[in-house]
């Protein structure tokens, strides 16, 4: 015949009941504290996300007993974090050329120096294997970061080459161009030089280059941007589509030289498919033969 629970077990058992829910409370905030770890892990930042795996694991140890569990796993992702870096030491350059030849894309590397730069023409990527980041590049300029892996890398490039060559037409690039020079030049009253600033002649390229929703409502909302890596790609365009010159007139860009070249204000660099340019100054038009 059992025995009757007396009444110390009682108490033991609702002291039980109290622990294990002070336990829940107690992984419910470790739960939440570990809800960033999955993107952390697809961070294309590596040293960034070991900062805040830091962070984290501080934030772990303030919670008592409950913490291990999600120490060990932010130890794991630490571990997953440093393959990740050697990985990229030790194959990102052997799986890069491979995806470039798979693809038919041509790979040249321009300097071996950390940051690797490698130019997948038309555009540069610069590769930081410590922080397991990719940065696309035209003109200089920033396109798009990814994370420093061969698809991802070459996935981007498409993106980026995708958005730069959306709607152009060499025609209405060109007047835009003439619009443009005019309205810059204009500004500069009756003395204004043929020779346009690209620092005055952009913002008003930009103003030419708006949609119909622009003109109709100009607004934030409706306001399209116009970069420079865009402006350097669009003149890329025209001289492939031998459209430098039309209606008997031919779009010339002035060289930067001395202060005006190292000034990135007031000079935009261009270039060709494989980055070979120079930085320019001004833009002006010419009668052509």
């Amino acid at each position: 015949m059992s025995e009757l629970p007396t009444e110390s077990d009682s108490v033991s058992c609702a002291e039980g009941v109290r622990a294990l829910a002070e336990e829940q409370r107690s992984l419910a905030k470790v739960a939440s504290a570990l809800r960033p770890l999955p993107k952390l892990l697809e961070s294309s930042d590596l040293v960034a996300a070991l900062k805040k795996l830091a962070k984290l694991e501080t934030k772990l140890a303030a919670l008592g007993v409950a913490s291990s569990r999600g120490l060990a796993l932010v130890q794991a992702a630490r571990r997953e974090i440093e393959l990740r870096r050697q990985h990229l030491r030790e194959r990102l350059s052997t799986e890069l050329i491979g995806e470039c030849q798979s693809r038919g894309i041509s790979l040249r590397v321009v300097s071996r120096e950390e940051p690797v730069e490698v130019r997948i023409a038309p555009l540069s990527v610069v590769i930081d294997r410590e922080k397991g980041r990719a940065e696309l590049r035209f003109a200089k300029e920033p396109l798009a970061v990814c994370a420093a892996d061969a698809k991802a890398i070459l996935e981007a490039r498409e993106e980026a080459l995708a958005e730069l060559q959306k709607g152009f037409d060499p025609a209405v690039f060109f007047t835009a161009c003439q619009r443009a020079w005019r309205a810059a030049k204009s500004l500069g009253g009756p003395d204004a030089a043929e020779r346009v600033e690209l620092l005055q002649f952009l913002p008003q390229l930009a103003l030419q280059m708006q949609s119909d929703s622009f003109r109709g409502r100009p607004s934030t909302k409706n306001y399209r941007e116009y970069t420079r890596a865009r402006f350097a790609f669009d003149v890329l365009q025209l001289q492939r589509a031998g459209k430098l010159v039309q209606g008997g007139q031919r779009l010339n860009f002035g060289v930067a030289t001395g202060t005006s070249a190292s000034n990135r204000n007031r000079s935009v660099w261009l270039e060709n498919e494989q980055g070979e340019g120079e930085f320019k100054l001004t833009v002006y038009f010419t009668a052509a033969e």
